[in-house]
């Protein structure tokens, strides 16, 4: 279930916003790990050629706050991308159709995380330059807010549920890195029965 926020979202201006788009100025869609696929293939009837791509992001688009996550997603410049042509496929006009099995990504929006000097992670909200750049309404609504408790509670999420998400996420993080070469060697398909 699509929480509150996110649907009256979707269904006041369903087009007008961008929360289910790229981070990239040039690619339709977003990163995903391999566990994310794997969830998604293993949970709806959708087949992995559906919704994956391999895509070719240029180096001025990996600078930002999360350079360490894009590195150790991308090998060579290639990463696993959910791919849309202009939205993820799978966004409706009423809601995401995978809500329950979506990318770890997803479910942290709009938060991010950093680490910590005691190497644990601290959440975040990545702010645009103005309230008008923001993608998400919440974000808008409230920018540069820095109560992260408040701004979590209007997607139904406290400080420990998104912890818990960082963490996982985190560990998916991990696996992907290990095992991201293996996709171009052998294919996405071959590296998800083999590992999953």
């Amino acid at each position: 279930m699509v929480h509150d926020a996110c649907n009256k979202c979707l269904n006041k201006m369903f087009g007008a916003v961008d929360c289910c788009t790229s981070p990239f100025t040039n690619y339709p869609g977003f990163l995903i790990t391999l566990s994310d696929v794997n969830r998604i293939i293993k949970n709806t009837e959708f087949d992995a050629d559906y919704f994956t791509k391999i895509i070719k992001v240029d180096d001025e688009d990996l600078k930002g706050d999360s350079e360490n996550y894009f590195k150790d997603l991308g090998f060579n410049n290639n990463f696993l991308y959910l791919y849309g042509k202009k939205k993820c496929p799978f966004k409706r006009k009423d809601g995401c159709i995978i809500y329950e099995h979506r990318p770890m990504m997803c479910r942290l929006f709009p938060f991010w995380f950093k680490k910590n000097k005691n190497g644990g992670f601290e959440i975040i909200v990545e702010w645009g330059s103005s309230a008008k750049d923001e993608e998400c309404l919440i974000c808008k609504k409230h920018f540069g807010s820095k109560d992260i408790d408040f701004l979590l509670s209007l997607i139904n999420e406290t400080r420990e549920s998104m912890m818990k998400i960082i963490a996982e996420f985190n560990e998916e993080i991990k696996l992907h890195k290990k095992l991201k070469y293996e996709i171009q060697e052998k294919g996405l398909k071959k590296v998800l029965e083999e590992n999953f």
